[in-house]
């Protein structure tokens, strides 16, 4: 539900001065970014249903199709879906991580 008080707000607190925006940010938060696509030459990640783009480079590999550099301490990966997964590599150790190849598909993050 999105209200006008002052400005546009959504349910989750957050405003917006521009109702189409407000509906835009709402149909993201409830959606489960199941369908991350290409979205342009730089090969950016982005939602099909929502519209929802997401930092970094879309991966053909990982489960939610976003390039990951690192785990966290448990040595899992977050998705844009909220879950958490071990990278695919049965060799992966988490002393060689770095920001120079994605935990699935292996490609640099500067893209050549």
């Amino acid at each position: 539900m999105i209200k006008k008080i002052d400005a546009w707000k959504c349910t989750d607190g957050s405003k917006f001065f521009d109702e189409e925006q407000a509906k835009k940010h709402q149909k993201e938060v409830k959606c489960e970014h199941k369908n991350i696509v290409k979205y342009n030459h730089f090969n950016a990640p982005v939602c099909d249903d929502c519209g929802k783009r997401f930092p970094g480079w879309y991966c053909p590999d990982s489960p939610d199709h976003n390039c990951h550099y690192f785990t966290d301490d448990n040595g899992t990966v977050e998705l844009v879906t909220g879950e958490f997964v071990k990278p695919a590599d049965p060799d992966w150790d988490k002393e060689y991580e770095t920001d120079d190849e994605c935990l699935f598909c292996g490609s640099p993050e500067e893209r050549k």
